[in-house]
């Protein structure tokens, strides 16, 4: 006879037996495909190709070969990238009411996610045979490293990773590598691509270094590749349209306009943007409400990076449910609320949902959102507020939430935001600077500084290369700046809060009243008795006339802008630019017996002055 123990236990197993297979089997689909890639189903059988709009099920081995990969869609929109000469399998893909179980094994190779935010209840696993990285809705890469020891980075989100013993947690710009046999987190200036983890994970394979000395090596690695990113991104530019707050279908199309002859990239799935224009229709189960991010990439030769995001809510039509008694509207969400990345700014709030009739809406920057109570039925308001300096509405720190019922009236709520405009996913607009007016006389230049409305602005002034003081402004406007006497070579960057930079450059003057003098070297005038010339030849003759312009900032002939030697009958000797080498000078000047000869020098400076002297020769 079986005592009450036993019967106890095997109700529980049983009970556990059942919830187990609660879940539903569930599959991926192949969004897209390079190269080679071939599939064992269930792991068992020949190798067969996998092709685009292939199901990818539960215990599925992937394999990819060199320059291959491919993108596996996932029920609730989450994509995997199986990046080249890699082997996975799919081990767990299920799904039950909204939740979702993945679990990919990584027996070599590295696979690069673009999870969407799980519910609760869900999981999002990748195994390397000796470590477990458990996803909370992020964008990154994990693996094996040539070494086959577990590898990760992470652009945005958060990552946990158990080893044995060991556990750790990586958020967005960390990287997890394995040296000495213990995991060890490195902070990055930018989310790591395959290439810079690789780097990393050679240092990390030198064991004869401490960590320290590790982490100091791959800060030095980090700092230049920030370096070559920044020129990188300065010359990229990517803007999509914004999604609208919420949609109703299961897919969305998103469109932008991004910088001709690079790559980009929407969960895994790659683009060239020869035309300049790239579209992108990501899709999910029906089933799978909620909100969804999309992370754009761009790709510059093998380098790659995150140049955007975007943000939505999927919701089904689904009935209301009605509560016991009425719940005043309240958010949850503590004010301030900080805004650093437009896809991960929800709000959260309660209200009552059993009026049919009611109406909630979320206002932001004079913008009002749908009535959100059709996707929100729980009585649990969760709002995606998208902000960006191109969509205009960065400078609005107000969020209003209202409900209206007839049965129980008006009811409002209001957040304040914390918008850090250090973000380049948030302020991705770079400030334009151009020259209006220059001032050669007056010695200034006239900057005018576009594109910064609610930023702040670090212009650096650059004279002939030699770094300026900064200056820092708050707004969109023209500036005026002093030059330096003289001839010389200016550059002026414009920098905003999250780094975005342009550059104008121009040779420029400065020549202001310099209360110079011209002096000619002996007496005003000469008189000259000199025999006359034999039989046949000219009565000219020539002398050397010297004078010098004194008194010019420096001695520095740039102030001067011609010269011009006349006299009466003669033409002008005229000096420019290139024939000045200093500030004195010597001219040959042609003098004819009998008559007295007048030379005029004339020297013309660039401030607007103008220099004279005369000398006059009598020659008997």
């Amino acid at each position: 006879m079986c005592s009450r123990y036993s019967r106890v236990i095997a109700i529980f197993l049983a009970l556990l037996v059942a919830n187990s297979f609660a879940a539903k089997s569930a599959s991926g689909k192949v969004r897209s495909r390079i190269g080679e890639v071939t599939t064992q189903k269930e792991g068992k059988g020949d190798w067969k190709d996998l092709k685009v709009g292939n199901k990818v099920n539960q215990s599925d081995l992937i394999r990819t070969l060199l320059e291959s990969q491919a993108i596996i869609a996932l029920p609730d929109g989450s994509n995997i990238s199986i990046e080249e000469n890699s082997l996975v399998s799919m081990t767990e893909v299920m799904t039950d009411d909204g939740k979702n179980y993945i679990t990919a094994e990584i027996k070599s190779g590295k696979i690069k996610f673009d999870v969407q935010k799980q519910n609760g209840g869900s999981h999002f696993k990748f195994k390397t045979g000796t470590a477990t990285a458990a996803i909370r809705g992020t964008y990154g890469l994990t693996g094996l490293s040539e070494r086959q020891t577990p590898i990760a980075a992470l652009i945005f989100g958060k990552m946990d990773m158990f080893m044995g013993t060991q556990a750790v947690s990586i958020h967005e710009n960390q990287a997890i590598v394995t040296h000495r046999d213990k995991l060890v987190v490195i902070d990055l200036s930018a989310g790591a691509d395959a290439d810079f983890l690789d780097k990393i994970d050679s240092l990390a394979g030198d064991s004869t270094i401490t960590e320290e000395e590790l982490l100091k090596k791959a800060g030095e690695l980090d700092k230049l590749r920030a370096e070559a990113l920044k020129k990188l991104k300065d010359g990229v530019r990517c803007e999509f349209e914004a999604l609208p707050d919420t949609i109703r279908e299961n897919s969305v199309k998103i469109q932008g306009q991004c910088t001709q002859g690079i790559k980009v990239g929407i969960g895994g799935e790659m683009q060239n943007s020869d035309e300049g224009s790239v579209t992108f229709t990501p899709e999910w189960s029906p089933k799978q409400q909620g909100p969804k991010k999309f992370t754009v990439t761009c790709q510059v030769g093998k380098t790659s990076f995150d140049c955007g995001n975007l943000a939505t809510y999927y919701v089904s039509s689904a009935p209301r449910d009605s509560v016991a008694g009425h719940e005043p509207l309240t958010l949850i969400t503590s004010s301030p609320l900080t805004v650093s990345d437009p896809s991960a700014t929800i709000i959260e709030g309660r209200f009552d949902p059993s009026d049919p009739n009611a109406t909630l809406t979320v206002t932001h920057d004079g913008k009002v959102s749908d009535n959100l109570l059709l996707r929100n039925p729980d009585g649990h308001l969760r709002y995606n507020l998208s902000i960006k300096d191109s969509w205009k509405n960065w400078n609005s720190e107000l969020v209003e939430v209202e409900y209206n019922s007839e049965k129980y009236g008006t009811e409002k709520a209001t957040l304040k935001l914390a918008i850090k405009k250090n973000s380049k996913t948030i302020n991705t607009i770079s400030p334009t600077i151009g020259i209006t007016r220059t001032d050669s006389l007056k010695c200034f230049i006239k900057l005018n500084i576009k594109d910064t409305e609610g930023d702040q602005v670090i212009l650096t002034p650059y004279v002939d290369g030699v770094k300026g003081i900064d200056q820092i402004y708050g707004n969109s406007g023209e500036y005026t700046l002093k030059t330096t006497k003289g001839i010389h070579n200016y550059s002026f960057t414009a920098e905003d809060l999250a780094g975005n930079t342009s550059k104008v450059s121009k040779t420029l003057g400065c020549f202001p009243k310099t209360n110079a003098t011209l002096d000619v070297e002996g007496p005003k005038k000469i008189r000259l008795r000199v025999p006359r010339p034999p039989q046949n030849h000219t009565n000219r003759f020539y002398q050397m006339i010297r004078f010098k312009v004194n008194g010019l900032p420096e001695n520095n002939p740039q102030f001067i802008k011609r010269i011009v030697i006349s006299q009466s009958g003669e033409k002008d000797d005229v000096l420019t630019e290139t024939d000045f080498q200093g500030t004195a000078f010597d001219r040959q000047v042609g003098i004819i017996r009998g008559k007295t000869t007048e030379i005029k020098i004339k020297v013309f400076l660039k401030s607007g002055e103008t220099l004279n002297a005369t000398k006059i020769y009598e020659v008997r």
